[in-house]
């Protein structure tokens, strides 16, 4: 007879899945066709160019203060249904209110919800994979099959959608991702979370960040 924590981690394993499938649909919609969509808003392409460039800027203070802030309210599933629904009322707000100077605004405002939404399912993910037992590789890699699958079906369904179905869809998958966190297991605060001096980051952490940085910017 399996063990009731094997049966946890098989039910949280599902379900930490169907929280990556949501998550990188969003991205598998927004990389390919959002430019698709400035297009039809009027933009020139140096607007384009500065609507795709203003996340890359934002998650450098986003993502690590989502991460503080996350860490102290200690409920990471709440905290990242919130950043979800977040992200998802700008990009509707992005259809409702097409102009150039609101849109990149709302770019800015949906990436303080969008970015850390990543690396902080990554760390549940890694917890759950730690105390529950799930299988945090196979559930990681149906986010990436969820992307690929969303690049295709949007380009085909782009032949008879219009242009601002991709920001409505982008938030439906979004608010999917927000229902769907809610129904991961809960995992106790680490002991003594709140006391705990901050981590040492070792000079090799920072030369491979380093040069990650360097692959992502070339």
């Amino acid at each position: 007879m399996p063990s009731r924590t094997s049966l946890g981690g098989s039910k949280g394993s599902g379900t930490l899945s169907a929280v990556y499938a949501a998550l990188f649909v969003a991205p598998g919609f927004y990389l390919p066709f959002f430019p698709v969509f400035l297009v039809s808003l009027g933009f020139s392409p140096e607007a384009i160019g500065i609507a795709i460039g203003i996340p890359m800027g934002v998650r450098l203070l986003a993502n690590p203060v989502a991460g503080i802030l996350s860490d102290r309210w200690g409920r990471p599933r709440r905290f990242l249904a919130v950043l979800g629904l977040g992200a998802a009322s700008a990009f509707v707000l992005m259809a409702i209110l097409p102009g150039t100077a609101a849109v990149l605004l709302l770019v800015a405002l949906a990436t303080l919800f969008w970015g850390p939404a990543f690396p902080l399912t990554d760390a549940f993910g890694v917890r759950l994979a730690r105390e529950r037992g799930v299988d945090y590789g196979r559930a990681r890699l149906w986010g990436s099959v969820a992307f690929i699958g969303a690049n295709v079906a949007l380009g085909v369904a782009l032949e008879v959608l219009p242009p601002a179905s991709i920001v409505w869809l982008i938030a439906v998958s979004l608010v999917l991702f927000a229902v769907s966190v809610q129904m991961l297991p809960r995992l106790k605060p680490p002991a003594g979370a709140t006391a705990a001096a901050p981590p040492k980051v070792s000079a090799k952490v920072v030369l491979a960040v380093f040069a990650a940085a360097l692959v992502q910017s070339s």
